[in-house]
């Protein structure tokens, strides 16, 4: 879930990217960057990207092997 702390305006982002980085390395969350008050961008460092993205591709893999297995 988005904290309320994690938005903030792109041009905010464009000012302090380093800050940003490392609040992000840090906490390992997300970053929401709005235009014109809209969400418009969602950032967030590599490692946790991998961790999210492995645990998703995770159970569609599983059920891959089931599908196979079925097949069979």
């Amino acid at each position: 879930m988005i904290n309320r702390r994690d938005i903030h305006p792109l041009t905010d982002f464009k000012r302090k990217t380093s800050e940003f980085a490392r609040q992000m390395k840090e906490t390992g969350q997300p970053v929401v960057l709005t235009v014109n008050g809209k969400a418009e961008f969602v950032i967030q460092d590599a490692e946790s990207y991998q961790a999210m993205r492995s645990s998703v591709l995770k159970p569609s893999r599983a059920f891959a092997g089931v599908r196979a297995n079925e097949a069979r």
